[in-house]
């Protein structure tokens, strides 16, 4: 797999050499790149918030019938705030998505399609998984941090 800089390099060099070679771009290719461009971000920050919010509320379940001897602001109530910031974010990310594009609410919906396709998928090979195989399926969350 190649360096995430390897590739911001190249990129940043290929531009440079556009520039300098005076090589303008049609509409087209630079609305297709833009295109590319916000729906990488926007799978990766709906991949990073889900993740996070998800953990929030598995972090509330589990400690919330054994606390270990800590606090209950910090082992029940800060996940579920964490949760709920994290919710809230993600919303106000989707309704006001057309503030980050510019562009129309065809292309803004079709941008966003996938999100909850990719949700449903998920929870389906999640469940599919737990039916078919719960061995294999416990040892997904079998992490041991303090091990290493």
């Amino acid at each position: 797999m190649v360096p995430w800089w390897v590739l911001s390099g190249v990129c940043v060099l290929a531009v440079g050499v556009l520039g300098w070679l005076r090589v303008t771009l049609s509409a087209k290719v630079l609305g297709v790149a833009l295109i590319l461009e916000v729906l990488t971000l926007l799978i990766m920050d709906g991949g990073i918030l889900g993740h996070r919010g998800t953990a929030a509320l598995a972090v509330w379940a589990f400690f919330r019938r054994d606390r270990r001897g800590m606090s209950a602001a910090r082992m029940v109530w800060s996940p579920l705030i964490a949760f709920a910031g994290l919710a809230l974010l993600t919303v106000l990310a989707v309704l006001h998505f057309d503030l980050l594009t510019g562009a129309s609410d065809t292309v803004n919906a079709v941008l966003l399609a996938p999100l909850p396709v990719v949700l449903l998928a998920g929870l389906y090979i999640a469940l599919r998984i737990r039916s078919r195989d719960p061995q294999r399926y416990a040892q997904l969350t079998d992490i041991d941090v303090e091990r290493d």
